[in-house]
């Protein structure tokens, strides 16, 4: 389970405050220790990393372009396009090392411990919720503002996009139920009870999101697993029920009832606090589109480089298609998409190979598109991660499948400790 601890690391690593950004100190040495390791990797996956750079380059460009154009300069483009650069070979040298480790058992692990990995993200916002001291130390670690801290956040601070990645936990369940095994099946039944809690408490988007998702999710797998999907919906509104009613004392409650409340309206479609408004963060959410795009003609293609979050520059929308288009505009936002459209295209030529990874990895594109509607989510740091993983790792499933000759076997030296217990014979078996 080490690996699926470097994974929970590249997913949901924090900003520390002055100290600096996690995830890209992780990226930079798993990259240096799967550079020591040496490659192992098909030669389709060259081509991709070909592809990358020069998506990279491009983006790295057109960033110091607008941000030399543009004035007053704020670096926040080009800062995020080494943030991704980073992330992306961060994760690239991760899938190195679960090829040593699983060969072609990868795709399914790599699953089952995005799986985990959420369920265990999902734990940690339960602590969060019951012992105000354990959450009073992560929102001081990770410099959350009070005023944004009346739901739970995690590591990453985050709350609708945090609540879509625990919805995309609980889709997970009927692609990697079969592998739960043994003695962990009593803990895959407490981390799917944990996924629902951790939706709700971080925000409506992944509820949302996972009732529209999880229709096309039950037409396909019904048939193997519809006893699962009857117990997901019973514990998600047990769930909403238990958060609706509970006291937990320390005033907690009064931290969450808005929420509850908010998501209450969304369904019954109620008015809001008396004001005569339905839905006022829809509302708010419509307004975004109607009246808060740029008014000049070059920034609606180019953008202005700067983040639209600055006392001095703050753009009065939430929606990450208005933001990016202040940001980095039209031809930046086009830019942006091209990278899942490499993710939307590998997963169907790689539906064949392994339908349950090219199904996830559409599944989840679709939530970021969807999610990008009403925050900032395309390339952002906890989404992109599960995206790179997902794309990586629809490849090495096509071309192991394919007989690819070009991928080196495992090492199968008795002194090297992953493969101490692994016969020559069974890696070439495999293919």
């Amino acid at each position: 389970m080490w690996l699926g601890f470097l994974l929970f690391c590249m997913i949901y690593a924090p900003r520390i405050g002055t100290f600096g950004d996690v995830m890209t100190i992780w990226s930079v040495g798993l990259i240096f220790y799967a550079w020591m390791v040496g490659p192992i990797e098909p030669a389709g996956l060259r081509k991709l990393r070909g592809i990358v750079l020069i998506w990279l380059s491009c983006m790295f460009v057109y960033s110091i372009a607008i941000f030399l154009l543009n004035s007053p300069r704020e670096l926040y483009v080009p800062l995020r396009v080494g943030r991704i650069a980073v992330q992306f070979f961060g994760c690239y040298a991760l899938m190195r090392l679960y090829y040593r480790k699983y060969s072609d058992q990868m795709g399914d692990k790599l699953l089952l411990h995005i799986f985990w990995c959420v369920a265990a993200n999902a734990f940690l916002m339960l602590l969060m919720y019951l012992i105000a001291p354990f959450r009073e130390f992560i929102w001081m670690l990770i410099a959350q503002e009070r005023g944004r801290a009346k739901r739970i956040g995690g590591l990453t601070g985050a709350l609708d996009s945090l609540s879509v990645i625990q919805a995309f936990g609980v889709l997970l369940l009927p692609f990697i139920v079969r592998q739960i095994r043994g003695r962990r099946i009593l803990l895959g039944v407490f981390a799917g009870m944990l996924l629902p809690f951790s939706i709700v408490v971080s925000g409506r988007t992944g509820a949302v999101l996972l009732v529209l998702v999880m229709i096309p999710v039950m037409i396909l797998k019904w048939k193997e697993t519809p006893r699962l999907f009857l117990a997901i919906i019973l514990v998600l509104l047990f769930t909403v029920i238990i958060l609706a009613v509970a006291e937990p004392g320390e005033n907690v409650r009064s931290r969450w009832d808005s929420e509850i409340e908010r998501l209450t309206r969304l369904i019954t479609s109620e008015k809001e606090g008396g004001h005569g408004t339905s839905g006022g963060a829809t509302a708010k959410l419509i307004g975004d589109y109607k009246h808060v795009w740029p008014t000049s003609t070059m920034q609606i293609l180019f953008g202005n480089s700067r983040s639209g979050r600055t006392e001095t520059n703050r753009v009065k929308a939430d929606a990450g298609w208005v933001v990016d288009c202040h940001s980095v505009g039209f031809v930046g936002t086009i830019m942006m998409l091209f990278f899942y459209y490499l993710v939307l295209r590998n997963a169907v030529k790689g539906f064949r190979f392994n339908r349950n990874l090219a199904v996830c990895s559409i599944l989840f594109s679709v939530l970021v598109l969807l999610t990008h509607c009403k925050v900032v989510f395309l390339l952002a740091r906890t989404g992109f991660t599960i995206s790179c993983v997902l794309l990586l790792g629809t490849l090495y499933s096509r071309y192991m499948s394919n007989n690819d000759s070009t991928i080196p076997y495992p090492n199968t030296n008795s002194n090297d400790p992953y493969y101490s217990n692994r016969s020559t014979n069974s890696w070439c078996n495999n293919y």
